[in-house]
Parts: C-alpha cells; sequence; structure tokens
C-alpha cells in the first residue's frame, strides 16, 4: 500500500514538483493553504505525512499554531516542513516543535523519499 501524503504549498508549480517527485510511490493528495490542509485532513484523515511549506505569505494560517492544528486534526500524521535554503533555522524551529523533519527546495527526489521513508518507518518499495 502506497504512503498518502497530502503536499501543502501555496505555489502550483511546487506542488506540482513535488508530485511528480512522489506520484509513482505514493498516494498524493494537495491544499494551497493552511486551511485547505486542515480540511482534508478532517474529511479525507489517515495521511501518512503531511509536505508543509514553511513560508506561504498569504496564508495566515502558516506557522506554529499551524502545526498544532495539523497534529491536533491528526496526531498520527507525520509532518516534514519544506524551505528554501535560507529558511533552515526556521523549519528547525518545526522540527523542535513537532514536526518530523524538513527538507530545502530545490529537492533531491531520493533525498525527499528518503525523508519520508524516515518519517513512516518504512522502506519504499523498488519499481
Amino acid at each position: 500500500m502506497k504512503p498518502k501524503i497530502l503536499v501543502v504549498d501555496d505555489q502550483k508549480e511546487d506542488r506540482q514538483k513535488l508530485r511528480e517527485a512522489l506520484e509513482r510511490k505514493c498516494e498524493i493528495e494537495e491544499a494551497e493553504s493552511g486551511e485547505g490542509a486542515i480540511e482534508k485532513i478532517k474529511n479525507f484523515g489517515d495521511f501518512d505525512v503531511v509536505l508543509l511549506d514553511v513560508y506561504m505569505p498569504e496564508d495566515k494560517e502558516v506557522g506554529l499554531d499551524f502545526l498544532k492544528k495539523i497534529r491536533s486534526a491528526d496526531p498520527n500524521t507525520k509532518v516534514i516542513m519544506v524551505t528554501v535554503e535560507g529558511r533552515v533555522k526556521k523549519a528547525i524551529e518545526y522540527v523542535q516543535a513537532g514536526a518530523s523533519s524538513f527538507v530545502t527546495k530545490p529537492f533531491n527526489p531520493s533525498v525527499l523519499l528518503n525523508v519520508i521513508s524516515k518519517a513512516i518507518g518504512r522502506k519504499f518499495r523498488e519499481g
């Protein structure tokens, strides 16, 4: 069974890049805002991982409060922060607050899959 991943990013191009990197090995849902992500978690639930962009300027829900809302909506879901290299310090703050890990943009697909694999505690099938 493929892991179920929710990609949360306000940039359509970034969501598409993540989808392309993961869709062969994961089931992907997308949200373009924090509010949309919470709605998907409540309605569809059972996400193994949420890939959450650290910086979405139009979204008032982004930040540590939003991380807490995700964890509250589904405590079993692993949250991996996605950030540009210059914001690594911020991503580390999120990890200290309960996120599982972080990856930087631009990302290497094999590194991304490895981070997800570690977060959910299982390897991906080859192919």
